[in-house]
């Protein structure tokens, strides 16, 4: 269309530009441990009933309300040591489940938050929670936008995603296309988009 629209105006294309904008997701802002409680509970959702039961001695903790009512529940409590509790039932549920669940959005979502939320010394195989500065932007933000990112960007924080639009700028033209609409995880670079446009 747009390559029409420059024959038929007599528009030239030679000269572009482009700008990127940061864009929101639509999702609740969780903190760490709100988003673990929350995939926890997406697993026990996704269990048969006869699996429900089988787990629900190791679950009810992480199931009595929301994620945000049981990080509210703390208090004063260690939130270091719910993070390494967690981290071990996210591994067990991991062993458990992946013959029967494998396949399920939910079960992959948590094996996903695991390996990026916990690393496993190989000696004991207790799973250790990675330090916050030891996430990747590339995290899952949320259970329902797997592909929102984290960037930090100008002094400001975003998740969500980096639009970025080229159109034509050449002086002679009476107006200028959009030529491109281009929209990435935001941790996509600008000279990435750049090589690929």
């Amino acid at each position: 269309i747009s390559d029409e629209q420059l024959v038929a105006f007599k528009l030239k294309a030679q000269h572009l530009r482009m700008d990127s904008t940061q864009i929101s997701s639509n999702i609740r802002r969780a903190s760490r441990l709100q988003l673990l409680v929350e995939i926890v509970q997406r697993v026990q959702r996704m269990l048969i009933e006869a699996d429900q039961g089988r787990y629900e001695l190791l679950l009810q903790p992480y199931v009595q309300g929301s994620a945000g009512q049981y990080v509210y529940r703390l208090k004063g409590e260690s939130y270091d040591d719910h993070l390494q509790q967690i981290g071990q039932v996210m591994q067990r549920l991991i062993s458990d489940l992946a013959a029967d669940y494998g396949d399920q959005e939910a079960y992959q979502l948590l094996v996903r938050v695991f390996a990026e939320h916990f690393s496993v010394d190989d000696d004991q195989g207790d799973p250790r929670p990675k330090s916050g500065q030891q996430l990747a932007a590339s995290s899952l933000q949320s259970p329902d936008d797997p592909i929102a990112t984290y960037r930090h960007k100008t002094g400001e924080d975003f998740v969500g995603y980096v639009a970025n639009l080229t159109e034509s700028c050449h002086p002679d033209n009476p107006f200028q296309l959009v030529l491109k609409v281009q929209v990435e995880p935001n941790t996509t670079d600008d000279a990435q988009m750049l090589a690929d446009t």
